[in-house]
């Protein structure tokens, strides 16, 4: 079975987009009225790139896989850190949803490891969460066919 490759949704950052428009068109409105000089306005666009950049960030360094034999969270861009967890580890695998999230359709998933609490791994922001948990409860259900 092939690998699935998980990305964190852009609906979980729809909050952070909310606030970088409405940074940016105060930023407009300051310019307009001509109340500062430019480079306050410069200085108050940074909080505003930010709050635009920051989402793609973490949406290019954070992805996770699901494998037939373990799930596997990596993080990074420059220098990467993974962390594996085999199937036969997982004691439980949990969803969470927020108000936005219930909306959107988008949640976390956390599965729990027997390696300890450092070890779990949890989703954030994917889409279809009922659909990856159904997914991962298979791949754990396959443990105890074999």
């Amino acid at each position: 079975m092939k690998d699935t490759v998980l990305k964190r949704s852009r609906k979980s950052f729809i909050v952070s987009y909310a606030f970088a428009l409405a940074f940016v068109l105060a930023i407009l409105f300051l310019y307009i009225i001509e109340i500062f000089p430019i480079f306050v306005i410069y200085l108050l666009s940074f909080p505003a790139v930010y709050l635009f950049l920051f989402p793609e960030y973490i949406k290019v360094s954070n992805s996770y896989l699901i494998k037939d034999e373990s799930i596997e969270e990596v993080v990074g861009i420059a220098t990467k850190k993974k962390n594996i967890v085999t199937w036969n580890l997982v004691t439980g695998v949990s969803m969470s949803k927020g108000i936005l999230g219930t909306l959107l359709n988008y949640g976390d998933i956390t599965v729990n490891s027997m390696a300890g609490e450092r070890n779990n791994i949890v989703i954030r922001g994917v889409n279809e969460p009922e659909k990856v948990l159904r997914q991962i409860e298979k791949k754990i259900g396959k443990r105890f066919v074999e």
